[in-house]
């Protein structure tokens, strides 16, 4: 996990442990050792875990661990059901993914970046359904001739190039529930997620974000 989710590797890293996994999981027996883990850990068996193991690998929230765990299943394994524990219904699940609220007013179409959030709004809002992440990274992957999708493409390439023209300042700290400041690091995990193949679109002037 250190090697390819630690703030401190290659800023590919991430996007390339995804390919392996969809590529050649069945095949590869690290992969393999890496998704038995993972669902032990999932279903509640943390026996021989270190408390801060987690986050010291992946530098996130220490008390984080279960949407952290979440959210690696869904990126890895986007097609599968999430591993739960004994009991545990989807009610009580906190899926770790990133999640937006209602934007009544500015989803609209027409509207500047209208697209791309009411297509934010509609897979990654936490009251969406469970798979309903998965869905549109299985979207963005197969469906090419998908005029929306190209449309919330286009605009999260704009956004990630810095140009953020008629966005309202907090419409996607606020709709997405994490602190202000971050839509950076929000629009480039939607990106590393939907298109892992292909480079992150950098700010003008050519300097790429982490």
């Amino acid at each position: 996990m250190e090697t390819y989710y630690h703030p401190e590797v290659r800023h590919d890293n991430y996007p390339s442990l995804i390919s392996r996994v969809r590529r050649s999981g069945a095949n590869d027996a690290d992969i393999q050792r890496f998704k038995q883990d993972l669902i032990a850990l999932l279903t509640g068996d943390r026996e021989g875990l270190h408390p801060q193991a987690l986050t010291e690998a992946a530098w996130y929230d220490e008390d984080d661990d279960t949407g952290f765990l979440q959210r690696l299943w869904r990126d890895l394994y986007p097609d599968e059901p999430l591993p739960r524990r004994p009991g545990q219904d989807s009610a009580g699940v906190d899926d770790g993914r990133a999640t937006v609220s209602r934007v009544k007013g500015h989803t609209d179409r027409g509207t500047p970046y209208g697209t791309l959030l009411r297509i934010v709004d509609t897979y990654c809002h936490p009251e969406a359904d469970d798979d309903a992440y998965a869905a549109l990274i299985r979207r963005a992957a197969t469906r090419a001739d998908d005029a929306e999708m190209v449309t919330f493409r286009g605009e999260l390439v704009r956004l990630l190039e810095g140009d953020r023209e008629g966005l309202r300042p907090e419409a996607l700290s606020t709709a997405a529930e994490y602190p202000g400041g971050n839509d950076d690091a929000f629009l480039e995990r939607l990106w590393r997620d939907l298109y892992p193949d292909e480079p992150l679109p950098k700010r003008d002037g050519g300097l790429g974000m982490r």
